[in-house]
């Protein structure tokens, strides 16, 4: 990218939730972004493995089957958002768990097969 000195061997990995198609051509130009890689969201497998790696503090009072089940269609991102959520809700309300006002802020939507906010 302009402004960014040569570092030697060094990749650098940008990260985004855009298609390709809606990024501006400036960052598509030639030497700019060299490749990019399409990360599915992840099957209830992937989720439960994923959910499955969090504390065990957490796990005991939200299962695991639980959290994919009710997240249809999220991100590992998106999952850890609600993993933040459940972590400040219990901080917040007097050490109780739920998974129910984890989600109940996340202000996530559906519409049309799209996932939005």
């Amino acid at each position: 990218m302009d402004g960014i000195e040569n570092s030697g061997n060094t990749v650098r990995i940008f990260t985004t939730n855009e298609k390709t198609n809606d990024i501006d051509s400036a960052f598509l130009r030639p030497g700019r972004i060299d490749g990019s890689f399409l990360i599915d969201k992840p099957d209830d497998d992937m989720k439960l493995r994923f959910v499955d790696r969090w504390p065990e503090e957490i796990k005991m009072a939200v299962p695991p089957p639980e959290v994919v089940e009710k997240t249809p269609g999220f991100s590992f991102a998106e999952l850890e958002f609600v993993r933040s959520n459940l972590v400040i809700n219990y901080l917040l309300s007097g050490h109780q768990w739920s998974l129910d006002k984890a989600l109940a802020g996340f202000g996530r939507h559906e519409e049309k097969g799209k996932v939005g906010y």
